[in-house]
C-alpha cells in the first residue's frame, strides 16, 4: 500500500511539474530561434482565433458602434474582417519569437513582426504568476523586461492536448 501511495504522489508531482516544463521548453525554443520546435508547442488555429477575438474586442471598445453611428459600426465590421487575414499571417513562429524578444510586446509588435535580435544571453520574460485553472488548463503570466506596469503583462494559457501541454491562448497588451 505504501508503494502505491508513493507512486500516486510521484505521478501527481510529475503532472503538476509538466506544464512548467512545457513553458520552459517553449521559452528555450524562442530564445534559441528554433522555429521548428516552437511550431510543435503551439496550437496555432486556437491561438490565432484568440488573437482575432482580442483584436475585434479592441476595435469595438475603441469605436463604440452602439452609440448610433452607422459608419462606426460599418468600420468595426470591415476592420474585423480585414484583421482576420492579418492575424493569420502574423501569428506564426517568427511572430511569436518577435513578441518574446520585444521589451514591451503588444498586438502591434505581433502584427508588424518587428524582429528584435536576441542573443542566448538575453533572459526570457520573468514569470510573475502561474497555476492550474482546471485539470487540463494551466495559466502563466509573464512580465517582459521592458515592462513598466501591470498592463504590460502577457498572459499565456496552456491546455493538455493529446498528452502534451500546448500554448492555446496569449493575451497581449493592446
Amino acid at each position: 500500500m505504501k508503494k502505491f501511495a508513493a507512486l500516486v504522489i510521484v505521478l501527481l508531482a510529475a503532472y503538476a511539474a509538466y506544464p512548467y516544463l512545457a513553458l520552459y521548453r517553449l521559452g528555450e525554443a524562442l530564445q534559441a530561434h528554433d522555429l521548428d520546435a516552437v511550431e510543435t508547442k503551439v496550437d496555432w488555429p486556437r491561438l490565432r482565433q484568440g488573437i482575432k477575438d482580442d483584436v475585434n474586442a479592441a476595435l469595438v471598445s475603441k469605436v463604440r458602434p452602439e452609440e448610433g453611428n452607422g459608419f462606426a459600426a460599418l468600420g468595426v465590421a470591415l476592420a474585423g474582417t480585414l484583421a482576420g487575414p492579418m492575424v493569420d499571417a502574423a501569428v506564426t513562429p517568427a511572430g511569436l519569437e518577435a513578441v518574446a524578444a520585444a521589451d514591451r510586446p503588444t498586438l502591434t509588435t505581433l502584427a508588424t513582426q518587428i524582429y528584435v535580435s536576441t542573443s542566448a544571453d538575453r533572459p526570457l520574460p520573468r514569470m510573475v504568476q502561474s497555476g492550474f485553472s482546471g485539470l487540463t488548463a494551466f495559466d502563466a503570466t509573464v512580465m517582459p523586461h521592458g515592462a513598466t506596469s501591470e498592463g504590460d503583462r502577457i498572459r499565456l494559457r496552456f491546455e493538455l492536448e493529446g498528452g502534451y501541454w500546448m500554448l492555446t491562448r496569449i493575451h497581449l497588451p493592446i
